[in-house]
């Protein structure tokens, strides 16, 4: 291969610049900046080649790399105006990382040294990011482009690649659009509209083919969409398609089980070729299949179930919303309580009294242990950071109050925040539930349950942007609650944005 020669150079010396002793930071130095200098050669810039590209970066990661070697050096020879070695390197980090796709497997091994490199900020941390370089994959030897020669026909040539294709996925589920998880009745016709969106549609591609991949087998009927070529592009210079066909699933997935995932897969056909079309948007579905039984549904609300798969949706299979053992426990605990919750409401336990928080942690504690899933498996009383927990399951917090003069609403919600975040992040717990008893006195007849149920993320101190974050569910019980017929001749407030 054409390129090898310069590769295996710029790899000798790289292995001579982290071969060199520590302490001689100058030709340490001066062998990154050679090994930085021979990575660049191997690919020009105008080659916009994947293998160019990482040759690129790897290249600017080795020149801020000597940077860096050169401001340790500077600092520990007291030289006036050391900082400006640092500064550069930062910057080559930061441009560099500007340049690739960190999502993209094949820049994730340079893009942790670059943001390493970028947060650098004491000289002790030199080496171990410089020893880092070695540890970065060598990107794959380029060959050379051949210079097309005077005389050389067009039909000589070897075709320019063709752009790749990129489909831009979206669902409607019964006509609206598709949530990132919703519930769907199982054993019912449900209209399910594919729009796709694509970048480029080949000549050669006879129809485009799109389809789904589960583990749901033949528990799930997902429809199968086929395209024709459009007689042209749209206004957006895209191809666009769409069609509505009915999915069925006969298999109940009620919540708390892991919703059924489709995945979607598309691809341009032709009698002797296929390719896969890399697809953006709308990847996957994931459902939640319910039958009309009260043992399916979640609270025994389905409306409320909806509300509920929404935060479910937000939290499933993230890493990043703790851990799994912590989302399950959650999941749990929330079912649990919205559980207790409700019928503390519907049967009026406090339609008079004014109980204190004490109290009412006792009906709770009460009415979880009368559930198989939380018998025996909530806590009271656990000291965390100087304070005192109301409820623990399993590591997750449930925090309890009373209010009695003011309407708990979605705008003064999160003023219940900040001591359920607290102590559920003394027990190492991103997600937490805080459940509020509104006593206040009620002008207006309560509404659907579903719309008493927020989930709401505290800022954290310190980071405006945290890879972990925390989220909170809160729960409003509300007490206090005159009888149907109180509020009959009962002159209420009207709305003025109900459809007519």
């Amino acid at each position: 291969m054409a390129g090898l020669r310069e590769a295996e150079g710029a790899r000798s010396a790289l292995l001579d610049a982290l071969g060199s002793q520590r302490g001689d930071a100058s030709s340490r130095g001066e062998a990154l900046r050679e090994a930085a200098e021979k990575a660049a050669a191997v690919a020009s810039d105008e080659d916009e080649r994947p293998a160019a590209r990482a040759w690129r970066t790897f290249a600017a990661a080795l020149g801020a790399g000597s940077r860096l070697v050169a401001w340790q050096h500077a600092v520990r020879e007291a030289q006036p105006d050391s900082r400006r070695h640092l500064d550069s390197a930062h910057l080559l980090a930061r441009e560099a990382l500007d340049q690739i796709d960190l999502g993209d497997p094949a820049f994730a091994p340079v893009g942790t040294v670059l943001t390493a490199i970028a947060a650098v900020s004491e000289p002790t941390e030199v080496d171990r990011v410089v020893d880092e370089l070695g540890r970065i994959p060598m990107p794959l030897p380029l060959a050379r482009r051949r210079p097309r020669f005077r005389g050389q026909s067009r039909a000589t040539q070897k075709a320019a690649p063709e752009p790749e294709p990129i489909a831009f996925a979206t669902f409607e589920l019964a006509g609206e659009p598709a949530p990132d998880a919703t519930i769907v009745p199982a054993n019912h016709l449900v209209d399910l509209r594919l729009e796709l969106r694509l970048t480029e549609w080949p000549g050669w591609a006879e129809e485009l083919r799109a389809t789904a991949v589960s583990i749901a087998g033949e528990s799930a009927k997902f429809p199968s969409y086929t395209f024709a070529r459009p007689q042209s592009r749209d206004g957006d210079s895209l191809w666009t398609v769409a069609d509505s066909k009915k999915l069925v699933i006969s298999v109940i997935q009620p919540l708390g089980d892991a919703p059924l995932t489709f995945t979607l897969l598309i691809e341009f056909v032709a009698e002797d070729r296929r390719l896969a079309v890399r697809t953006v948007g709308q990847r996957e579905l994931r459902l939640w299949s319910t039958d009309d039984s009260v043992t399916s549904l979640f609270t025994g609300y389905e409306q409320l179930d909806v509300r509920v798969a929404e935060i479910l949706a937000l939290i499933h299979e993230s890493d990043a919303l703790g851990s799994q053992s912590e989302r399950k426990a959650f999941t749990r605990f929330l079912r649990g309580l919205l559980r207790a919750t409700l019928t503390i409401q519907n049967r009026r336990y406090y339609a008079d009294a004014t109980p204190d928080e004490r109290k009412f942690q006792r009906d709770l504690l009460m009415l979880l242990d009368q559930q198989d899933a939380l018998a025996g498996r909530v806590a009271e009383g656990s000291e965390i950071g100087g304070g005192e927990t109301d409820l623990v399951h399993d590591g997750v917090v449930a925090e309890l109050k009373v209010v009695k003069d003011v309407e708990v609403t979605n705008e003064n919600a999160p003023q219940f925040l900040g001591q359920t975040t607290s102590y559920s992040s003394g027990l190492g717990a991103q997600l937490g539930i805080a459940v509020v008893l509104d006593l206040s006195p009620k002008k207006s007849p309560l509404g659907h349950p579903a719309n008493y149920v927020h989930f709401l993320g505290p800022e954290l101190h310190g980071v405006p942007d945290p890879a972990y974050p925390s989220h909170v569910a809160v729960l409003v019980v509300n007490g206090n609650t005159p009888l149907p017929s109180d509020y009959a001749g009962r002159k209420l407030g009207v709305r003025d944005d109900v459809v007519q």
